[in-house]
Formats: structure tokens, C-alpha cells, sequence
């Protein structure tokens, strides 16, 4: 599982209970304010407004989409969770790169060795299939 709300030094890519919420609504696909709301809510006290209010912002983030049955707005990711992860951890990477250059760059580099090294060999081909003009 991805921990959306960990936060990496001042980055947070989204809060405790909004996390919450979208993990609630990838596990279901299209859900109600009041679903989520009865999934959280057997965890622990909150409002039924509380729910409402997050997934009102995330729809306006555009994290989710929501299309009206009947009197009751229907709720659905924008992306999956794992274009999600992708799109935000690209955005934060072109960020530092961006903001620190060169530094950011080595410090990557530098944490590559507590990558399993499996994954690491498949890093390397794909760098290596660029480098090759290849996608």
C-alpha cells in the first residue's frame, strides 16, 4: 500500500483524511459521500459534512469526477492509483530537479543503492534503452 499522506521532508502529496477518502474510493471505483462516510466512520467519530467537504475539494483538485443519480452525486477517481502515483512523484521529481539542479540529481543517485536490485537492473535497461534512442 502507498502511503498518499506520508510526507517527504515539507512535501505532502495529500492530507491524512483525503488519502483516506481516495484509498476508500479506489478500493470501490464509483461510491457515494454516504458510503465513505460509513467505511470511515467504523473507524472512528467523524461528520458526514467532514466526508462531504473532502470529496467536494477533491473533486475540485481534480482527483475525482462525480456524475449525478438521482438526488445523490456518484464519485470516481480521476486516475487510478497508480497514474496517480505516477503523475505526482514525476511532478516532484521534475520539481527538485528543477529547484536544486545538480544537487538533487546526486542525492537520487546516492539513494539508488537501497534499491532492491531487481528493480535496479530494470532502472539501468530503461536508462540504457534511452540512451539507445528507444522507448
Amino acid at each position: 500500500m502507498i502511503n498518499l499522506s506520508k510526507k517527504s521532508s515539507s512535501l505532502q502529496i495529500l492530507g491524512k483524511l483525503e488519502a483516506e477518502v481516495m484509498e476508500i474510493v479506489w478500493e470501490n471505483k464509483n461510491i457515494t459521500v454516504r458510503e465513505v462516510f460509513e467505511v470511515i466512520k467504523k473507524k472512528r467519530k467523524i461528520a458526514y459534512t467532514t466526508v462531504m467537504t473532502i470529496m467536494d475539494r477533491l473533486f475540485t483538485k481534480k482527483m475525482l469526477k462525480r456524475k449525478m443519480e438521482g438526488k445523490t452525486h456518484v464519485y470516481f477517481a480521476y486516475f487510478t492509483k497508480n497514474d496517480f502515483v505516477k503523475k505526482t512523484s514525476q511532478k516532484i521529481i521534475d520539481n527538485l530537479v528543477q529547484d536544486f539542479g545538480e544537487i538533487a540529481i546526486t542525492q537520487f543517485a546516492n539513494t539508488l543503492d537501497q534499491v532492491d536490485p531487481k528493480k535496479l537492473k530494470l532502472l539501468k535497461d530503461k536508462v540504457n534503452s534511452k540512451d539507445n534512442g528507444s522507448n
